[in-house]
């Protein structure tokens, strides 16, 4: 009776994980889910042995309290892997930009001279238009990369190139209508230029409207190495990199995983 306990604590691991990774609920990557879900029974499953064997519990509180730990289990691990800071050594590529965020490209969009670049988070296009007030698409055309960064990608970001800040606004999430309790609400975002002589690069922080908070570890003027901390997205978060040239080769494509701090 105890192995088929254990082996259906792991089942429903998994079963949890693999919901968790349908993109309509979480869209998790199910590899990453997969293992959590993995260790997460196997948890539950010790938790089991120890109040049945060591406490001599009921059976029927044994199973339900192991229930209850591999939902606080598979939590946790969820919890352990969104709070990581890992130490990170970007690649010996000079003039290379790397990632600013951990997660899943969604898009790679070229960006036309002279307008205003959108952001597409969820079904919202989001205008970044304080880009048009440091005139970075005044004279050439660009690329706009959006990065998603689920619950279980390390949220901290990191500077995608040397050089020095030369700009940062930071607006906090509202509601577009404070009369109408229907209104849009505007996501809370953090715009960063990043200069280094000629290479400029704009990196963007978006976040959820009542959930998600925005840090910033830099202040403008100073100078920054590639890979270097310069923020951290609480829960719901996107970042998204804006290259203002179209003379740079693009290495990364929709659907990509990447590293911040590693992948060019």
């Amino acid at each position: 009776m105890y192995i088929e306990w254990i082996f259906t604590l792991v089942i429903l691991g998994v079963c949890l994980s693999v919901i968790g990774a349908h993109p309509k609920v979480c869209n998790l990557d199910l590899v990453s889910s997969l293992k959590i879900g993995i260790i997460s029974g196997f948890l539950a499953s010790i938790i089991y042995l120890i109040v049945t064997y060591i406490f001599f519990v009921d059976s029927l509180i044994g199973y339900s309290l192991s229930l209850i730990g591999l939902l606080i289990s598979g939590i946790g691990v969820v919890m352990w892997r969104f709070f990581r800071d890992p130490d990170r050594l970007p690649p010996d590529a000079p003039h290379a930009i790397i990632a600013p965020a951990d997660g899943k490209i969604i898009y790679v969009r070229e960006v036309t001279e002279g307008t205003v670049p959108c952001a597409i988070k969820g079904k919202k296009n989001i205008e970044i238009a304080e880009i048009t007030k440091i005139g970075m698409l005044d004279k050439t055309d660009g690329y706009i990369i959006g990065i998603c960064m689920s619950v279980l990608d390390v949220h901290i970001t990191r500077a995608p190139i040397d050089g020095k800040l030369t700009y940062k606004r930071s607006f906090t999430g509202r509601t577009l209508s404070p009369k109408d309790w229907k209104s849009e609400i505007e996501n809370p975002r953090t715009t960063l230029l990043f200069e280094d002589g000629d290479q400029k690069i704009v990196v963007t922080e978006l976040g959820t409207p009542y959930v998600s908070k925005i840090l910033s570890f830099i202040e403008v003027e100073v100078p920054v190495t590639r890979g270097q901390r310069i923020g951290k997205i609480t829960w719901g978060s996107q970042v998204d990199i804006l290259i203002p040239s179209t003379s740079v080769e693009i290495c990364v494509k929709e659907g990509d995983a990447v590293i911040a701090g590693k992948t060019i």
